[in-house]
């Protein structure tokens, strides 16, 4: 009976560990082809200059903010210049995606989508735990600040009273 649950167990595991780990795997459950053509769709260099380009719109948005005197309009003309560098070349990389989609098998497609939904739903539950984490160090040092003034209190109090015993000799 021991035995049968164990082999159970395992047999689950197993079935519910395999399909797990071909989605941990970047695109996860897709044919050698498959694979192949989003890896090309994805790793595809962004258009000539485009790195220089955003690094000087970014660089006059944080001159325009560290001048003397502050022209909101500037910055929003320079903050708005970014962007569009930014979504020309998002839009660039969407093509790309929907090109490598058409591609596509309809069993890759369905593979690939359901990598990306593990994928996000994994970020998610990291961030979740992230912040979780975040505040119980943050409660953490709360109660380590309020333990060392209540200390310092203390020490000041024994401090006082030796002092007051030492006069008092």
């Amino acid at each position: 009976m021991i035995l049968s649950r164990t082999m159970t167990g395992a047999a689950v595991a197993l079935c519910i560990a395999a399909p797990a780990a071909a989605q941990q795997q970047p695109f996860g459950g897709l044919s050698p082809e498959g694979r192949a053509r989003l890896a090309g769709a994805m790793s595809a260099e962004p258009s000539p200059g485009y790195s220089a380009k955003v690094a000087q719109a970014r660089s006059r948005v944080l001159d325009l903010l560290g001048a003397d005197d502050l022209d909101i309009d500037e910055i929003a003309e320079a903050q708005q210049q970014e962007r569009e560098l930014v979504m020309k070349e998002h839009a660039r990389a969407h093509a790309r995606m929907r090109d490598a989609y058409e591609d596509l098998s309809a069993s890759d497609r369905k593979a690939f989508a359901q990598a990306l939904k593990l994928r996000e739903q994994r970020l998610r539950a990291q961030m979740a735990q992230a912040k979780d984490r975040m505040e119980a160090i943050d409660r953490l040092m709360r109660y380590q600040a309020q333990r060392v003034a209540e200390i310092q209190q203390q020490q000041r109090a024994r401090a006082r009273a030796a002092r007051q015993v030492s006069e008092q000799q």
